[in-house]
């Protein structure tokens, strides 16, 4: 029993890294003040309400209308964008360090993996 108990949960956190992996970045904030902040998938033709702490793969498109703004942070780096009406719509881009490593957050998720 407990064996097949160790071996679920490494099962479920090797999903959680591969479905991390996958994801460049993730949604930190969003502001729908008088607006809305949608996001349409890599490869897909429909919009989506956006929502904090959701992961963005690249590719991904956000827009946002009137005063909405949303913040992404990227996990391969330190960098952040924000993203308002004056810039949408905004394409998610694959951010890595010139030195070809990956930033402190994909340090954390392969040390699970």
């Amino acid at each position: 029993m407990r064996t097949r108990v160790i071996i679920v949960s490494l099962t479920m956190v090797l999903i959680g890294a591969a479905v991390a992996w996958a994801s460049v970045g993730m949604v930190t904030e969003v502001k729908p003040v008088d607006g809305v902040a949608e996001v349409r998938p890599t490869g897909s033709t429909t919009w989506k309400r956006l929502a904090p702490l959701q992961a963005l793969k690249e590719g991904d498109v956000i827009r946002t209308s009137r005063k909405a703004s949303v913040v992404v942070m990227y996990a391969n780096s330190k960098e952040s964008a924000t993203i308002t009406a004056a810039v949408s719509p905004y394409t998610v881009k694959s951010l890595r360090k010139k030195n070809g490593q990956d930033g402190k957050a994909q340090e954390l998720l392969n040390e699970v993996a």
